[in-house]
């Protein structure tokens, strides 16, 4: 039900969310943007109390009720996550994901932990298929905190990222 009330929230809202960021690019040029995703983050806040969260335009939050955002999370613009209807994503407080990337936790999960930097382009999928005919795989990933995740950067089933770690751009692990 949480899920259904943010989506109609979010439906009904855009145009004055919208409104709000050009009313503010007025004294702030750059500012438009910011007060977007601001307001976007407080509709999340109230629904699901997070704090600080700033959400971007065209997310795809597939099983919401199975996505928790940690405390001043920051989704950029066209990040896909899913959580379907038996997965789940968790993101740590102060992370950050950058534009277009993708998040798949329908598998066996995927927890990402307090201030990592995520960058564009970079896929995490709990579940995969090897081979044409075999079953999925399907396990958890995990992500420690303070990760650097490069742009381009994809991290297979069953990965498990220690802390403070650094992935380098384009990266297969």
């Amino acid at each position: 039900m949480k899920s259904f009330t943010y989506y109609m929230l979010s439906l009904l809202l855009e145009p004055a969310v919208v409104m709000c960021g050009i009313i503010s690019e007025l004294p702030n040029p750059t500012g438009r943007y910011e007060v977007e995703r601001r307001i976007r983050g407080y509709i999340y806040r109230v629904i699901y109390g997070s704090k600080g969260v700033k959400l971007d335009s065209n997310l795809e939050l597939d099983g919401l009720d199975n996505i928790k955002l940690g405390h001043r999370v920051s989704l950029r613009r066209s990040v896909e996550i899913v959580a379907g209807t038996k997965g789940t994503v968790k993101i740590g407080d102060g992370s950050h994901v950058g534009r277009m990337s993708v998040i798949n936790g329908s598998g066996g999960g995927v927890r990402i932990g307090r201030r990592c930097a995520i960058s564009s382009h970079v896929s995490m999928f709990s579940v995969t298929v090897v081979r044409i005919g075999q079953p999925a795989k399907s396990e958890p990933i995990r992500i420690g905190d303070r990760v650097l995740i490069g742009m381009g950067a994809s991290i297979m089933p069953g990965v498990d990222v220690g802390d403070d770690a650094r992935i380098g751009a384009g990266a297969v692990v």
